[in-house]
């Protein structure tokens, strides 16, 4: 005799798989459905028409009982399966909740990603452009190298020629250098003429203010020294004559200085008596007077002359043993005049020219003078000034 029909067999093959699923963990509400037919599971409904009516079909107590016991047992599957049907919700939930971060972080990396894509196309499109850059720089490298090659030839053979050019340019540097020097040397020649002129008229100028017959006589040598310069290095014979004639010129103001300078000895003889204060003693008394010029005594009476050209405007014929007896007074131009007294006669007259070293008359002892000698006095703008410095008498 069957106690269960198949169909109750089949129910416990349900249930054993549902409590190994509790076991195991892995209740679904899916297995829930599979085992109640694949519908929602409702207790009340599975006794009224399953339970019930296995019942009656029954009609035993046992069967009843085994019915109520398969019923409850159904009655607990079901509510184990709810809770697994809440669980898997809640597990369902929790894995939607997780699968929505995934899907928001999903969609923020694929927007960094399309930015990254969008600046690496951007990256990339720059690249090509900078490729073609290159590709057509590479381009015009090429075609440069290719004329470079041609101008190098080209150089190559122009400075083969350029070498004979050379050879022929050094050669009239030579030529050059050659010329150069000889005009330099004319150069030279003629700076020293420039050098020489400064230092002529450097030398007329200190000559109005220092009253010194040296430098005249200086200037008129480095004229000459300069003319023999000029005439033996400058081959151009009007540079020649032009620097000649303005040395010429110099010389001749010089010289027309120089002549004007009382500078001429006018008579041969030692200095007796100098120019100054001097200090004796008579009768017991020290006296001091003043000679107003340079006394030179020779008593041989030797001939006078002017110490410098000039004009005679004063000639003193009158000798009453006093004072200067005759004299003769020049004025010589440039500021400069002279006086020559104690004569024993003259031969000139007053406005009458006369040249330096010209005779103007006789060495005496007229005036007051004790010997024979001439009394010389030398004036500069009117002052009388020391006659030793112009002359190169020696002393008696």
């Amino acid at each position: 005799m069957r106690l269960f029909s198949k169909e109750k067999k089949k129910s416990e093959t349900q249930n054993e798989g549902f409590w190994k699923s509790v076991y195991e963990g892995e209740v679904s509400g899916k297995f829930v459905k599979s085992s109640v037919g694949g519908g929602k599971f409702n207790p009340g409904e599975h006794i009224k028409n399953v339970i019930i009516p296995r019942i009656k079909e029954r009609g035993t107590a046992i069967r009843a009982a085994v019915v109520f016991l398969v019923s409850a047992g159904i009655i607990l599957y079901a509510a184990a399966g709810h809770r697994a049907v809440d669980k898997e919700k809640e597990l369902t939930k929790i894995l939607n909740d997780r699968n929505s971060d995934i899907t928001r972080q999903l969609d923020e990396t694929s927007s960094e990603l399309d930015s990254v894509s969008e600046e690496f196309n951007r990256t990339l499109t720059e690249m090509e452009e900078k490729n073609n850059i290159i590709a057509e720089t590479d381009t015009r490298m090429s075609d440069l190298i290719e004329a470079n090659e041609e101008q190098q030839q080209t150089i190559i053979e122009q400075q083969q020629t350029i070498g004979d050019q050379q050879n022929y340019i050094d050669e009239q540097q030579e030529i050059i250098d050659n010329q150069q020097q000889i005009i330099d040397e004319q150069q030279n020649a003629i700076d020293l003429t420039d050098e020489a002129i400064r230092e002529i008229a450097d030398s007329i100028g200190a000559n109005i203010s220092s009253r010194n017959a040296g430098t005249m006589y200086n200037a008129l040598e480095k004229i000459q020294k300069s003319k023999e310069i000029i005439t033996n290095t400058i081959s151009d014979p009007e540079k020649v004559k032009q620097y000649c004639e303005l040395l010429d010129e110099k010389a001749a103001e010089v010289n027309e200085d120089l002549k004007r300078y009382p500078d001429y000895e006018p008579a041969p003889g030692k200095i007796s008596y100098t120019y100054g204060n001097h200090t004796s003693v008579k009768n017991g008394v020290t006296v001091t007077t003043y000679h107003r010029g340079l006394d030179i005594h020779n008593p041989s009476s030797p001939p006078v002359k002017s110490a410098a050209y000039g004009k005679v405007t004063e000639v003193h014929l009158h000798n009453d043993g006093t004072g200067l007896g005759i004299y003769v007074r020049i004025n010589h131009g440039n500021g400069y005049s002279t006086l020559y007294g104690h004569l024993a006669s003259v031969c000139v007259k007053e406005g009458q020219t006369v040249e330096k070293g010209q005779q103007i008359g006789i060495m005496g002892k007229t005036g007051a003078a004790t010997g024979i000698h001439v009394h010389i006095e030398v004036y500069i703008d009117g002052q009388r000034v020391d006659p030793i410095t112009y002359f190169d008498y020696e002393f008696m």
